[in-house]
């Protein structure tokens, strides 16, 4: 094998390597920042209830799939009125017949959040996990790459030295 042969080769696996590494750093980056909007989202759509209120479940709300979202109903300021979450689970925080409490908004009392539901925070945490994993596996292999080009170079320093002292 010629020298250019191996500069060649050196080339195209650098060049596999940065599409790999890039590739790695723009889906883990989508992740992260999808589960980042979920979790701003989530935490918009809770601004302003301040008010606590005791509900009951009165029924289960069926979602497109087979999950399942329980139907709040409570009375504030002589109202009576139910709420309901968009989010639909196979395991809901509550049953029918259950007591629950509701964080609602005084000024707009049909908005509310139940915070024993946390299921819209484990999407976002998943969300964010996988993609702080996949930056961090393309980080991990960055690092491999040096440490296996500075141990590379350095045998080839000491085996030209060898060369040079024979």
């Amino acid at each position: 094998m010629n020298p250019n042969d191996r500069r060649i080769v050196k080339v195209s696996l650098v060049l596999i390597m940065v599409i790999v590494v890039g590739f790695m750093l723009l889906f883990g980056g989508i992740f992260a920042a999808v589960g980042l909007m979920i979790r701003k989202g989530v935490d918009k759509s809770h601004e302003g209830c301040t008010v606590s209120v005791e509900a009951e479940v009165t029924q289960m709300y069926p979602g497109s799939n087979e999950g399942m979202t329980p139907v709040y109903s409570y009375t504030y300021e002589g109202r009576e009125l139910t709420f309901h979450n968009n989010f639909y689970s196979d395991h809901p925080p509550y049953n029918v017949g259950d007591k629950a409490e509701l964080m609602i908004d005084p000024d707009e009392p049909e908005r509310a959040f139940v915070p024993a539901d946390k299921s819209m925070y484990m999407v976002c945490t998943v969300f964010m996990t996988v993609g702080f994993c996949i930056m961090g596996a393309a980080g991990l292999l960055v690092f491999g790459a040096a440490v296996t080009l500075f141990v590379a170079k350095k045998k080839s320093a000491e085996a030209k030295r060898e060369n040079l002292m024979q």
